[in-house]
């Protein structure tokens, strides 16, 4: 008879087959019979003092669920785990580390696979299909001394460009992590000047601090074949650029457009340039090299006075370096 209603209450407890084991025993389920469980296999324990009734924690959501219920009352999913949510990183999948913050203060056991994170201050969260995360913002102004300056600036422009969050949102969501705070400004003022993708706001950022003249992102010109829109222009030399990743580029929807937009480019009174996204990450001075002989060869044709270039190179700014 204990049993049966060890069972009954249990069920009551169980959401979706998940339980805290705090939260059965505090509900009157015996602690010999959850032992028996565990035991025999019948139920079972993917993460500390979280029971698996059902095979939940083999699906996404139930995984999820279960770092919630590890990490305990007022933690939601941050970092990497929310940006995968958000669609700004991979999904995770069951068995994936987690990334949960939790209030400043509290206590809890630590686990191989349930990052924990603390934060001094209330975290703007969002509550998406039953889990609490961080929101868009809060998420991006995490990862900004987690990642590299170069994946930042992909992830926030990502988000951005999805309309998931603006520059003004990403500056006053909350104050970032110390080692954060720099390159969170850099990427922001990327964003503010019109990029729309990393690849975009490192050349642009490189640009501007050897000097170059300041290109217009994102700018529509009018061809025969109706409007098209360039990553960048510099405008008075009539050079035009395009940064090309191979994850889109390359896609047979995207092929084709692509070279009919550049051939409708090339028939106007400008130059377009193309670098590869690749190469902006990892060859900066060379796409830069390239940059200012395309700008003096310009000058000469226009008859403009020739660009001076500083050649200044900022680590920080130009450079997607793990700090």
């Amino acid at each position: 008879m204990a049993g049966v209603s060890s069972a009954a209450i249990a069920e009551g407890v169980l959401s979706d087959g998940l339980a805290r084991r705090r939260d059965l025993l505090a509900a009157g389920v015996h602690a010999g019979w959850l032992r028996r469980r565990l035991a025999t296999g019948r139920w079972w324990e993917p993460l500390p003092g979280v029971i698996d009734a059902t095979g939940a924690s083999n699906q996404i959501h139930g995984w999820l669920r279960c770092g919630l219920l590890c990490a305990g009352e007022e933690a939601h999913l941050s970092h990497r785990t929310a940006a995968g949510l958000h669609g700004l990183l991979p999904t995770p999948r069951p068995g994936d580390p987690l990334d949960v913050t939790i209030p400043h203060g509290a206590t809890r056991r630590r686990h191989p696979l349930v990052q924990l994170h603390r934060n001094r201050r209330s975290t703007p969260r969002d509550f998406v299909g039953g889990l609490w995360l961080s929101t868009v913002a809060a998420t991006v102004v995490d990862l900004a001394d987690q990642v590299c300056l170069n994946d930042l600036r992909c992830i926030a422009a990502d988000a951005v460009r999805k309309n998931l969050t603006s520059p003004g949102q990403l500056q006053a969501a909350k104050r970032p992590p110390r080692g954060g705070a720099e390159a969170l400004r850099l990427v922001v003022e990327e964003l503010e000047a019109g990029a729309a993708s990393g690849g975009e706001a490192a050349y642009w950022r490189a640009a501007v601090q050897r000097g170059l003249p300041r290109p217009k992102l994102n700018v529509q010109v009018t061809t025969r074949n109706g409007n098209r829109y360039m990553d960048g222009l510099f405008d008075d030399y009539r050079l035009g650029y395009e940064i090309d990743g191979r994850s889109v580029h390359a896609k047979a929807e995207a092929f084709v457009p692509d070279l009919r937009r550049h051939n409708d480019i090339q028939l106007l009174p400008l130059v377009l340039m193309r670098f590869a996204v690749s190469d902006v990450f990892t060859a900066l001075d060379d796409v830069m090299a390239v940059t200012e002989g395309f700008l003096l060869s310009r000058a000469a044709e226009l008859q403009l006075p020739a660009p001076k270039f500083t050649n200044a190179r900022r680590r920080n700014g130009a450079s997607g370096r793990r700090r």
